[in-house]
C-alpha cells in the first residue's frame, strides 16, 4: 500500500468513526439545537461525510438497536439477516441528494422554487437566509409592505432565516401564516394539513382564514403544530428527533414507532416506484429505522425479511401483502 492510499484509507477510516460518534450522540436524550447545528456543519462539509452518517444509521439499525416492531407485540430483535449484509456491502447504500431543481422569476420580481419528485435544492437569499427544498415542492419568494414572504405552494421546506425585526419574513401556507422570529424551522402541506416543527428560535403561526378566530400560536424549539380544519395544535417533541424528521436534507428517512402505511406514503414522495399496501392489519405494523430516502425496493425487501410479507412486483409498483 503506498503512502497516499494509506493517508486516503486513514482519512476514510476516520470520517467512520466521527460518524459513529456523531450517531450516538444523536441518540441520546440531551441532544440539543446546538448540537444539531454542529452536527449539520459537519455533515455539509462533505457529500463523504453524509454518506458515512447515513451508513452508520443503517447500521445501527441492522444491528437491532433501532428494532422493528409487529404492533402490539414487544420489540423484535433479529441478528442481520444475509439480505442486510449484501445492502450494507453494497453501492446502494451511497447517497446522492438531486439538487436540480428550477428557480425563474415571475412577475413583481417574486422569485419562483421548484423541485421534481425525488428532487432537492438549496436556495441561498440576499440577506444570508436559506431555504431547502424538498421533493415535488414549490416555493415562491417575493415581498409585501416591507416583509419577505415565501409562500409554499406545495411539498416541504426547512427555513434557515437570519432574522430582521425591521423587515420580518412571513411564509405563507394555505390559510396559515408563519412568523420568523429568529428561527429555523420546517413546513409542510400535506392533504391532512400543514405541519411546522420548530428547530431553534421562535415563530408564530396564525390563521388566516375568514373564519379563523384563535390568537396566534408562538413556538419554541422542539414544538411541532399540526394545522387543519379544527384549528391548530401543538405537540412537543426532542430536538434529534426532528433532526431525524429532517432526514431527507441528506438524502435519508428516519422513522420512530410509524406505521408500516405512513412509512410507504414516505416512501412514495421521491422514489419512480410505488409501494402498495391494500390490507389494513400490514399498513398498520409499526417499524422503526433508517432508510435511504430512493430506496423503496430495498425498504420492500426488508419487510419481507422482518415481516414475511409478501412482494408482488409489478410495472412501476410493489405490492406488500401477507
Amino acid at each position: 500500500m503506498t503512502t497516499e492510499n494509506l493517508t486516503s484509507h486513514t482519512s476514510v477510516a476516520a470520517i467512520k468513526q466521527r460518524a459513529i460518534e456523531w450517531l450516538e450522540r444523536s441518540e441520546r436524550s440531551d441532544f440539543s439545537a446546538a448540537d444539531s447545528d454542529v452536527l449539520e456543519q459537519w455533515l455539509s462539509e462533505s457529500p463523504g461525510h453524509r454518506v458515512a452518517f447515513w451508513h452508520a444509521k443503517s447500521a445501527w439499525e441492522r444491528a437491532g438497536r433501532l428494532g422493528i416492531l409487529k404492533t402490539p407485540s414487544p420489540v423484535v430483535r433479529r441478528s442481520p439477516s444475509r439480505f442486510w449484509i449484501a445492502l450494507a456491502s453494497s453501492a446502494a447504500i451511497v447517497i446522492a441528494v438531486a439538487g436540480i431543481g428550477t428557480v425563474w422569476l415571475k412577475g413583481d420580481n417574486e422569485r419562483v422554487l421548484s423541485t421534481g419528485r425525488g428532487e432537492s435544492e438549496t436556495v441561498s437569499l440576499d440577506d444570508g437566509s436559506k431555504i431547502e427544498l424538498n421533493t415535488d415542492t414549490e416555493v415562491r419568494i417575493g415581498s409585501e409592505l416591507g416583509r419577505r414572504t415565501a409562500t409554499l405552494v406545495r411539498g416541504e421546506a426547512y427555513f434557515q432565516i437570519v432574522h430582521d425585526a425591521a423587515h420580518p419574513f412571513t411564509v405563507i401556507a394555505g390559510d396559515r401564516r408563519i412568523l420568523d422570529l429568529g428561527t429555523k424551522f420546517s413546513v409542510r402541506q400535506s392533504q391532512d394539513g400543514l405541519r411546522v416543527a420548530l428547530m431553534e428560535g421562535k415563530a408564530q403561526i396564525a390563521d388566516l382564514s375568514a373564519s379563523g378566530t384563535r390568537k396566534p400560536v408562538v413556538l419554541l424549539p422542539g414544538d411541532v403544530a399540526l394545522a387543519d380544519k379544527s384549528g391548530i395544535s401543538v405537540e412537543r417533541k426532542p430536538i434529534r428527533v426532528l433532526a431525524d424528521d429532517l432526514a431527507w436534507r441528506h438524502g435519508g428517512l428516519v422513522f420512530h414507532n410509524a406505521s408500516l402505511g405512513d412509512a410507504v406514503a414516505q416512501f412514495n414522495r421521491y422514489g419512480k416506484v410505488k409501494l402498495v399496501v391494500s390490507d389494513p392489519r400490514v399498513a398498520g405494523l409499526t417499524i422503526n429505522g433508517a432508510f435511504r430516502a430512493a430506496g423503496s425496493e430495498e425498504f420492500a425487501g426488508v419487510a419481507h425479511e422482518i415481516f414475511g410479507l409478501r412482494i408482488e412486483r409489478r410495472e412501476n409498483e410493489i405490492v406488500l401483502s401477507r
